[in-house]
């Protein structure tokens, strides 16, 4: 029997990764009753790359203007069967692992089913230092093995590193079709409407964590790693949303609704945050535009200054949300993010 998975796997112009990626998945897409390739406007022979390498009765595929989420958005909708994997080219998942997540689903009768990938360098060499908060979460309960239901804290972890996403990569974790289809990603996060997707609707999820590591991300840079603007827009952005969304958790009694004493802490660690990247961005574009000469100027030193300022005020907002609603640990690596980032 055929696995009941739609694997969606978005492309545009892939040829140079779309081979491996089929080659390593052959197996896994073999045993999923549809494969949904959804093009961008390919234009170097991925499309044609996918339909001779992937010999799947049930192939279908589709055409989609550029666009990450709404090409996502587009697959997805198409997806016949109970649960949908999105196979992002690159980033890989055994066949193993999609049959143990499936079983967590289908047992747990989950929304999502979330699990840590292992992070890969385009180099092939195994990158230790990303942590996102599903990471963090299970670190701090000392998980790595069986399945957990994800709670408030997780939540909370996720907006103490926002705009990381919650759970992590999306090529990491298997969709209830319907769930999904019902919430579609948002199109105006620029790179992060994922993790837009998971502070709007995950609260109201049943979210189970599967702890053991099945699949790997591959850390490449985006096109907008270097444009200051677009990474501030998404900051922003992300916080707003947090901003507008927490509130009305209030009056919800999702499994990862936080308390109304932690949302009020995270709110005021919202706003804390907010000032803090902003002085930081303005410090930055300073020193760029100064160059050298930045240390002879006399606001330099007064954005650094509040920018130290900033951070004190951020960490000890994060530390009130672990103490608003009894014992957590989600504020613990709070201050290292913080730091991080000067």
């Amino acid at each position: 029997m055929q696995l009941p998975i739609s694997v969606v796997i978005p492309t545009r112009n892939s040829i140079e990764r779309i081979g491996r990626h089929l080659d390593v998945h052959r197996e896994m897409f073999a045993a999923c009753a549809e494969i949904i390739h959804c093009d961008s406007e390919s234009t170097d022979g991925t499309v044609q790359a996918v339909r001779t390498g992937c010999p799947h009765p049930r192939l279908r595929q589709l055409t989609h203007p550029p666009g990450l989420y709404p090409s996502w958005n587009h697959a997805i909708a198409a997806c016949t069967q109970r649960y949908v994997y999105v196979s992002t080219v690159g980033d890989d998942l055994s066949l193993n692992g999609l049959q143990r997540m499936l079983d967590a689903a289908q047992r747990t009768q989950a929304d999502v089913v979330v699990s840590p990938p292992k992070f890969l360098e385009t180099s092939g060499r195994v990158h230790l230092n990303t942590q996102w908060p599903v990471h963090r979460w299970l670190s701090n309960r000392g998980l790595t093995s069986g399945l957990h239901q994800a709670d408030a804290d997780l939540y909370v972890t996720g907006v103490l590193h926002a705009p990381d996403n919650i759970l992590g990569s999306v090529a990491s974790c298997l969709f209830r079709t319907a769930f999904i289809q019902a919430r579609p990603f948002p199109t105006d996060f620029h790179g992060a409407g994922d993790s837009a997707w998971s502070f709007l609707h995950l609260p109201m999820a049943k979210c189970i964590v599967f702890a053991e590591v099945v699949s790997t991300f591959l850390l490449h840079p985006k096109t907008y790693n270097n444009d200051d603007v677009i990474i501030e827009e998404i900051d922003v952005k992300t916080r707003d949303l947090i901003r507008s969304v927490l509130p009305g958790l209030q009056e919800l009694d999702g499994p990862m609704c936080p308390s109304p004493a932690q949302i009020s802490a995270l709110m005021r660690f919202i706003a804390s945050s907010g000032e803090l990247q902003q002085v930081r961005f303005r410090l930055k574009a300073l020193r760029k535009r100064l160059r050298l000469g930045w240390i002879f100027s006399r606001y330099a030193w007064q954005l650094r200054r509040e920018r130290s300022r900033l951070l004190q005020e951020r960490d000890k907002d994060a530390h009130s949300v672990a103490i608003a609603d009894g014992p957590t640990n989600a504020s613990q690596s709070v201050t290292a993010k913080t730091n991080a980032l000067v």
